[in-house]
């Protein structure tokens, strides 16, 4: 974000973080619900932060949400003692703005207030920013990711490199459906490895040394989490849900429609549209984040279903593909 900003932009920005942090503090200051007191549950029982990730085998354990509810510790004893938990995912919605202000802000000032527009009123990112769980830090380091490996692609700086990792380790720790964005990142920087082998085969070495600085340690990281805490996780149980039901109320919901019915299905309909449409056209202007764009929103959620087969399907599960689909 240090990067030189004209003063009407920033006024812009600041207009933008002001609206979309009104639109979140109402939920700071309502009663715990079901998988946030189950998380409460889970850092009570814990003796140390070790534990997120070598005694606690569950999905509703969110790495980086159930070490801050660890830490913060005392029991509440009214209503606004629980607003603490969700400050993080508050910090995170807010900051998703700003993210998404600047992706936009590097093809014009129109793109950023539109991007950080749509991303300040959007029904989901708002809701899921009052929720004390790691929804709202997900999408904060999916779209920090996107924004720096977009500025390492143009630049190939090391800072950015660095940064990058950062983000995917805990973009992973916030939530595992990080994953999708990246495998988006990984289509992305393959994409530009083709290009770049089609033009000089002698740049390939080149690229693929800059592959292991983005992608090294994050790898030899990540690795280590699936053997020793991911594969032996159980997933909690919830209401059986139609899978169209469920695609048609989050798409129905990225453009503010109802959860349900006819209405709802002709919204979910358009979003479709505009978002595949945002995905075209990006392809059209040569701007080589589609590859990102397209995976994250379509191929990845699409393949993690067909292979996968939850059990338990819910709307939030589509965030990343919402809240890039927005950007887009």
């Amino acid at each position: 974000m240090r990067d030189r900003i004209a003063p009407s932009h920033g006024l812009l920005l600041v207009a933008l973080l002001v609206f979309g942090s009104g639109l979140r503090l109402p939920g700071l200051f309502t009663d715990f619900w079901l998988d946030e007191i189950w998380t409460y549950k889970i850092a009570l029982g814990m003796d140390s932060i070790w534990d997120v990730f070598t005694e606690v085998r569950h999905s509703n354990n969110h790495h980086l949400n159930t070490i801050w509810f660890y830490l913060w510790g005392a029991e509440p004893g009214s209503a606004n003692s629980w607003i603490p938990y969700r400050i993080p995912a508050f910090l995170a919605g807010v900051g998703s703005i700003a993210i998404a202000w600047r992706i936009g802000a590097r093809h014009g000032v129109l793109e950023a207030g539109l991007a950080g527009g749509l991303c300040a009123v959007s029904y989901l990112l708002v809701h899921y920013s009052s929720d004390a769980r790691g929804y709202a830090p997900v999408i904060f380091f999916g779209l920090g990711s996107f924004h720096l490996l977009d500025g390492f692609l143009r630049e190939r700086d090391g800072r950015r490199a660095l940064l990058f990792q950062a983000c995917t380790v805990l973009g992973f720790l916030s939530h595992l459906m990080y994953l999708h964005v990246f495998v988006a990142s990984a289509a992305w920087f393959g994409w530009e490895l083709l290009r770049a082998a089609r033009r000089d085969p002698a740049s390939a070495a080149v690229e693929l040394r800059d592959a292991a600085r983005l992608f090294g340690v994050p790898c030899v990281l990540l690795a280590g989490f699936y053997l020793f805490d991911v594969r032996q996780t159980v997933i909690g149980d919830g209401p059986e849900l139609d899978v169209v039901e469920v695609s048609v109320r989050a798409l129905s919901y990225a453009l503010g429609g109802p959860p349900g019915g006819l209405l709802a299905a002709r919204v979910a309909l358009a979003t479709l549209t505009v978002f595949a449409g945002a995905v075209v056209w990006w392809q059209r202007k040569g701007r080589d984040g589609w590859v990102f764009l397209a995976v994250v929103i379509f191929v990845s959620p699409t393949l993690s279903f067909l292979l996968l087969r939850p059990e338990v399907f819910f709307a939030r599960y589509f965030l990343l593909s919402v809240a890039f689909g927005l950007v887009a």
